[in-house]
């Protein structure tokens, strides 16, 4: 049986989501061993806070390291130009799984 997402505020601030995004790229430049990406959860909410932005067209997540070491994503409105929107809303509290996972389907699990 799937497991729900809890609700939560995936709200981030500009310096933690900059601070994330960058222990990623410094490990993945020095060549080292990065964590196994798991799945990651947003609530509808983060997207819609999001993409209700004025000017917003999309959404971009950078890959980002907490600082224990474990990976999670940092999301970003983009604008019709293609620039990231990193004045206005950044989600990135995301839920992994496990423990928040589906019921087994063709794409967390083998045939």
């Amino acid at each position: 049986m799937g497991k729900p997402i809890p609700k939560q505020d995936h709200k981030v601030s500009k310096q933690a989501a900059k601070e994330f995004a960058k222990r990623y790229r410094d490990k993945a430049r020095k060549k080292e061993k990065l964590p196994d990406m798991p799945p990651l959860g947003f609530h509808r909410s983060a997207y819609d806070r999001i993409l209700s932005q004025p000017g917003c067209e999309a959404i971009r997540s950078y890959p980002a390291l907490h600082e224990d070491g474990t990976a999670t994503m940092v999301l970003v409105g983009v604008d019709a130009e293609g620039n990231d929107m990193v004045d206005g809303a950044l989600m990135q509290i995301s839920v992994t799984c496990p423990p928040y996972c589906s019921d087994p389907n063709e794409l967390n699990s083998d045939p």
